[in-house]
């Protein structure tokens, strides 16, 4: 990500990577677990070898976007349904991911992401600042949204969830430094371009039954490897 404006498609790239970047120095590396991404639709899915599952690994790795039709190479992979409600049972994943999709935790991603994310698993939520120089210079050029930190941190508190950790990259439109939550450098956190925020549940979440219905969107699993 650079200070200097470009085309939107170069821009948008460039916070994918950017993004992806930050992700994979928060993610938990275990490779193992299912894993389950909640990404804009303007951005492909995000690049961390810590989230890729295959036959070497132990899990089942998905990724579901907003307002976008996806086409599976196996067809009979595929999952009819949206982000805002889930055909997945309570506590399925290890790892849930809001990547670029939430304003304010309001949104019923931030609803899904919690119930159907298990009792020792992680939820991260990655988002361009709004308050920062980044955010309110991409905010009038861009489709993705803006995230107000603190609303999104009342709103984790809301459901019951606990924040654990927290960093934030970029600065004026550079990539650097690393700012890390409760450290000296958290002090730049509100000025950070992008900001990630690691929760875990204060309390085992309640088992329901599972719920399966078809719905008008697509998703599709995948390794999240790159060919």
């Amino acid at each position: 990500m650079t200070a200097q404006p470009g085309s939107s498609a170069h821009d948008l790239s460039s916070l994918h990577r950017f993004s992806s970047t930050l992700l994979q120095r928060v993610a938990a590396d275990e490779r193992k677990g299912n894993v389950l991404v909640l990404g804009h639709g303007a951005l492909p899915a995000p690049e961390c070898p810590c989230l890729w599952r295959d036959e070497h690994t132990f899990g089942l790795s998905i990724c579901i976007f907003q307002g976008r039709l996806q086409a599976s190479v196996h067809a009979r992979a595929a999952l009819d349904c949206t982000s805002t409600a889930l055909p997945f049972q309570d506590a399925a994943f290890r790892t849930v991911i809001l990547y670029q999709v939430t304003r304010d935790g309001t949104e019923h991603e931030m609803d899904e992401a919690c119930r159907v994310l298990g009792p020792d698993g992680e939820l991260l939520v990655l988002g361009l600042n709004r308050n920062s120089w980044n955010g309110i210079w991409r905010h009038r050029r861009e489709p993705v949204p803006g995230m107000h930190v603190a609303s999104v941190r009342n709103s984790l508190q809301a459901h019951g969830m606990v924040i654990d950790r927290m960093l934030g990259a970029g600065l004026l439109g550079w990539p650097g430094p690393l700012m890390v939550w409760k450290r000296l450098s958290g002090m730049a956190l509100p000025l950070a371009d992008l900001v990630v925020i690691r929760a875990r549940h204060r309390e085992r979440p309640a088992a329901t039954r599972l719920r399966l219905k078809e719905f008008p969107a697509r998703a599709l699993p995948t390794s999240m490897a790159v060919p």
